[in-house]
């Protein structure tokens, strides 16, 4: 899946970028889409086209992740948000389970 403009935009505001190059751009795109996979299997998201730049937790631990790719320090992520990332991945088990119920009845 490929980052939206919004989203990447939302990544360099969090990085404090504020120029543009050609290898930046580059590198935060990458960083950007290789962050959703990364985040939707933390926080148990199945769904294809989970809009991550949308307001709330997941755009937060998004931005925060990319922060973290960036300054080369991805290996402290989990330790320093793991109460968040399980908050969100018991959130996004239980609406697959409803929907689950929903779809066998």
């Amino acid at each position: 899946m490929s980052a939206s403009q919004t989203l990447i935009q939302q990544v360099k505001d969090k990085l404090q970028i504020t120029w543009s190059d050609t290898d930046t751009d580059r590198y935060i795109t990458d960083i950007t889409n290789s962050a959703i996979d990364t985040i939707k299997n933390k926080l148990g998201i199945e769904e294809n086209n989970f809009d991550f730049s949308a307001v709330g937790q997941e755009n937060n631990i998004f931005l925060s992740y990319c922060l973290y790719v960036y300054n080369q320090e991805e290996c402290n992520f989990d330790d320093n948000y793991r109460n968040d990332i399980l908050q969100l991945r018991q959130k996004h088990l239980l609406h697959q389970y409803k929907q689950e119920q929903e779809n066998d009845s």
